[in-house]
């Protein structure tokens, strides 16, 4: 099986980019939700439209991250908002069929974040949907992370 991001770098019509993975041997998509700023991915609704119109498979949802990732780990209304936004997703990711979830995890290890983890952990327990880690810049973190969670 060959995948690939439902993006990969370009824009594109979304029905062309479908057509376009499917027509040259891809098999499978990664995808993330469209926000009001980035347009680039859409409304998910329209994406998993589309790949499952072209006969894709769903493979991971990729969370929303932002410049605000390592407030996941303090104290505050942020952190919350992020462990909300992030429980959303991997319902999201539930509701359209995708095989997992992947997040970026950034900052430093806390407490607070470890009880905001075990939250999303739950809801992923529930649903039967695995949350994958990337793109993680601190080995401390995951080291710290993967310690501290059964």
């Amino acid at each position: 099986m060959i995948g690939i991001s439902f993006y990969f770098g370009f824009e594109m019509d979304l029905e062309e980019r479908a057509k376009l993975l499917k027509t040259h041997g891809i098999d499978c998509v990664i995808t993330s939700p469209g926000t009001k700023r980035d347009k680039r991915y859409g409304k998910i609704e329209k994406q998993v439209e589309l790949i499952k119109k072209h006969k894709l498979q769903l493979s991971s949802f990729h969370s929303r991250y932002g410049k605000y990732q390592t407030f996941f780990w303090k104290k505050g209304l942020i952190g919350s908002y992020l462990t909300k936004r992030l429980i959303e997703d991997v319902k999201t990711a539930h509701k359209y069929g995708f095989k997992s979830v992947v997040v970026h995890l950034q900052g430093e290890f806390s407490e607070v974040g470890k009880e905001r983890l075990l939250k999303v952990l739950k809801v992923c327990e529930e649903l039967d949907i695995p949350l994958a880690v990337e793109n993680l810049n601190n080995q401390k973190l995951l080291i710290d992370t993967f310690k501290s969670i059964d």
